[in-house]
Order: structure tokens, then sequence, then C-alpha cells
């Protein structure tokens, strides 16, 4: 839709929602007609005409001018009071049906036109800096870390994926090198974070989806998957990957060892037989390697290791 704007506060925009939006709002803002009147239909379109010839003359001159404009960077918000309304799911019509309703108040209801965005997006951690000041990068990556996990708990739809990849390439390349023991124990805990902050989204992505499931009265699985075994993760390219090594030969015959961090896991496997494996079972490891095919046909991938550390256990660096 082509939106007129209201108003604009800092990277907000104040729109005029179209007539054909479904949303919801709260009942005591409802009047009921009953029984409807018999012109109900021509009453609701003036009375529709009505509330956005108002809405648009509430516009702010020097702004847009309540002109159409076509929405592109920047999130919108909603026209009412963003606590009396909230935007529903498109499937969800809203239609006179027992009764005919009506705003009590002729609020216009907007719709967000476009997905929020992380603030940290532009602020990345340069990659080289693990090697220049390994110290500064896992600081700067703790930073983005916690300010992103506040500004997802506020807003689930900011979660991003790049913010949480990037602070996790900088704690694994500071895992694979660095010999300071609270450089390792500060890494550590940014990928228990990160790996908190993943098992968070996921898990309210579920409860949002099995909500409307329930409000829909759609049978349980529809929308919202249900949680299942470790994921195993297949990419291209480098990689590095920290994770406790197991054994799972029943579950991966030809190449049975796994590096397991939360509910993800990477297949590893030494295809020179530079390194034994089974040195490392049990052992939290951090490995660098590449992607790689099993056969030509085959869909899973595994990592061909290239370097592999065993990280000191945890007792070796707390205090007493």
């Amino acid at each position: 839709w082509a939106l007129p704007v209201l108003d604009q506060d800092d990277a907000w925009l104040k729109v005029l929602a179209p007539e054909e939006l479904s949303a919801w709002v709260l009942t005591e803002k409802i009047e009921v007609f009953s029984p409807p009147p018999t012109d109900w239909s021509s009453s609701w379109g003036l009375a529709g005409d009505k509330r956005t010839q108002a809405v648009l003359a509430s516009a702010k001159p020097g702004i847009t001018g309540g002109k159409k404009l076509q929405p592109s960077e920047g999130e919108v918000k909603s026209a009412g009071n963003s606590e009396q309304s909230a935007v529903a799911d498109a499937s969800q019509k809203v239609q006179p049906a027992e009764g005919v309703a009506k705003s009590a108040e002729g609020v216009a209801i907007a719709a967000e036109v476009a997905v929020p965005k992380s603030a940290l997006l532009g602020k990345a951690v340069d990659l080289d800096l693990p090697q220049e000041d390994p110290a500064l990068a896992v600081a700067a990556a703790r930073k983005n870390l916690d300010a992103h996990a506040k500004e997802v708990t506020e807003m689930l739809d900011l979660y991003a994926p790049d913010v949480l990849e990037n602070c996790e390439m900088i704690f694994t390349a500071v895992l694979l090198k660095s010999k300071d023991s609270m450089l390792l124990k500060d890494a550590r805990q940014g990928l228990t974070r990160s790996d908190a902050l993943r098992k968070f989204h996921a898990s309210a992505m579920t409860a949002r989806l099995r909500r409307a499931e329930l409000e829909q009265g759609l049978p349980s699985g529809t929308l919202a998957e249900k949680e299942g075994a470790k994921k195993s993760l297949v990419g291209e390219g480098q990689v590095t990957w920290v994770g406790h090594l197991v054994h799972k030969p029943h579950q991966y015959p030809e190449t049975p060892f796994v590096a397991v961090r939360g509910n993800r896991e990477v297949l590893v496997h030494s295809f020179d037989g530079r390194f034994y494996l089974r040195d490392y079972l049990g052992r939290e490891v951090a490995v660098r390697g590449t992607w790689r095919k099993l056969s030509k046909e085959g869909k899973r991938r595994v990592v061909s290791i290239e370097e592999i550390r065993a990280l000191p256990r945890v007792s070796a660096y707390i205090a007493p």
C-alpha cells in the first residue's frame, strides 16, 4: 500500500491505514447496534469517508503535506494509541456480522509496512580485530551482544541473526588463538549468552505461533513446529565453531564425531587423519575447517578439520 503520512517522530512515521486493513480494537472502544439498521452499508461507507478526511486534516504541514508515500526505510507505528490498538494477522478480517461495529472515537489504525531493523546491524565488529587487539574485540562483541539482547527482549521482531553471528565469530576466533585465561572466560561467556538469546527468541516465536493457532482454532503444529532434536548445521566455505565433542556412531555412522553447543551441532571429521578425535571426546573444542560434502549425491555436510584446540577446563581458570 501507498500510505498517507500524517506525522513524523524521529525514525517513526504516523500513517493513515487503508480501509481494507484487518485489525484488532479494544471492545470498550466499540459501539454495537442491535438490530443493525437497514442502510448500515451506506452509513458505514459515509462514516469511513468522514473519518478519513478528519484524519488527513490532522496531517502536520511541512512534513509530508499529507501526500501518499511509498514506504521505504524506517518503521511505521500505529496512528492511534499503540497501547489501545494492535495490528492483527491479515487473515483475521474484521467484518460486521451479528451487529454493526464502529469505532467510538473514530481512531485510524495503521499497519507496520516495514520489518523493524536492529540498530546494531551497521556496527559489526571487524573480524580482523581479534588478531590486532583480542581484548578490544571481545569487549566490543560483548557490548553489541548485550545491547542486542536488550532490544530483542523489548521487541521480539528486532532479532537479527547477523548480529549474533558476528559476535560468535569474534568469540570463536579468540578461543582458537588466545592464551589469556580471562579472555577465554569472557569469550566463553559471550557464546553462552548468544546461545541463550537464540533459545529465548526461538521459544518466544513458538509461543507466539501457538497463541495464533489457539486464537484461529487451528490444530497444534499447523503454524508452530514441534521442538525436535538438535539441529545439525550446514554451510559453505570456511567455518569456525566451538562445542563439546561427542561420539554418535548410530546417528552418523560415516562421520560420528559431533561438536555440540546448545541445540545446534556440527559434524566434524579429520579426512587426512591428522587429528585423532577420540583424544578430544568430552572436551570443549574450538575448530576451524572447511565445509565438505560426504558424497556428490548426499545432502549432509561435514567440517573437514584444519585446526582444533581443546579449551582449558573451566575449573582451570576459576578463582578460588
